[in-house]
């Protein structure tokens, strides 16, 4: 008898102890309730394949002297969201011509007026679905590089310094402060740069993209007018003998005076002398950049 009544005690306190169906659909409900309830917030892209004035085939990375034209997509409808909503850097880079085309689409323009990388984001709780619903994470970064200024360019003898050279053949470089190249593409090569009187231009190479490198050898005449016996010196203001003559300085003539003589190339016949070439980098329309001249000296007076 008490091993049955115990039995029966166990059976009653299982019982007690195991949850009806419907406490088990409740306890269901409200487990899976947040998961029902959680509304996915508003998320948005911003790209860009252009710039004011250029449609470009891929996504712009940088940009000269235009503002970067930006299309931001929501992936819902917005409300109340404007410019100001925006997180921008550098403080003086600006968003311009916002405007939307849609409850879920906006435009707009990235400027600067430095030389800087421009980023822009949206922060928590910027913006806003029409349920109200804000997201809760950072959206829409972007970021380009901008270039407020055409790049400048620099010449470098290889060996020697400042412009000038006594030897016939050299190595030159040319430093940019800035890229040459532009969303993917180089925009410089060795067609744009030329030097005068001719000279060739071999083995033109870029180093980086904003270094490039070539070789140039210096022409000599064995002209018999070249001969130094027939050297004139002259005032510096003083005009050409003949349309193919040069002034320059040698020893033969007083400092204060240039020697000339019916050539457009130096003569090695002369010791000492600094004739001159013209060295010129052609512009590079697409980053604002114009033709840069460098005076170049064959230098046998005191190049080092």
């Amino acid at each position: 008898v008490a091993i049955v009544s115990r039995h029966c005690e166990l059976v009653a306190s299982a019982s007690a102890q195991r949850p009806s169906l419907p406490a088990l659909l409740l306890f269901l409900l409200v487990a899976l309730q947040p998961s029902w309830h959680v509304a996915a917030q508003p998320t948005g892209v911003v790209t860009s394949n252009s710039t004011q004035s250029v449609l470009y085939r891929v996504p712009v990375k940088s940009s000269y002297l235009e503002p970067v034209n930006c299309t931001l997509d929501f992936d819902r409808e917005v409300v109340g969201f404007n410019a100001s909503a925006f997180v921008i850097t550098p403080p003086d880079a600006q968003i311009l011509n916002f405007e939307q085309l849609a409850p879920s689409i906006y435009t707009f323009q990235l400027a600067a007026k430095v030389n800087a990388n421009i980023s822009v984001r949206l922060p928590p709780n910027a913006v806003r679905d029409t349920s109200r619903v804000g997201n809760n994470v950072t959206t829409a970064r972007f970021t380009v590089e901008y270039f407020a200024y055409p790049p400048a360019v620099s010449l470098r003898l290889y060996g020697f310094t400042g412009h000038r050279t006594n030897q016939a053949k050299n190595q030159a470089y040319l430093n940019f402060n800035s890229t040459t190249k532009l969303n993917g593409s180089t925009l410089f090569d060795g067609s744009m740069v030329s030097i005068s009187p001719a000279l060739a231009i071999s083995n033109f190479e870029q180093v980086n993209d904003k270094m490039y490198r070539f070789n140039f050898e210096i022409k000599f005449t064995n002209a018999s007018s070249a001969n130094p016996d027939n050297v004139q010196c002259l005032s510096p203001s003083a005009k050409l003998p003949t349309k193919n003559s040069t002034m320059f300085r040698c020893s033969k003539c007083p400092h204060s005076q240039r020697c000339t003589l019916p050539t457009t190339y130096p003569t090695l016949a002369l010791d000492h002398q600094e004739f001159p070439f013209a060295l010129v980098v052609h512009g590079i329309p697409a980053l604002g950049m114009n033709e840069t001249k460098f005076e170049v000296f064959f230098d046998t007076l005191w190049a080092a």
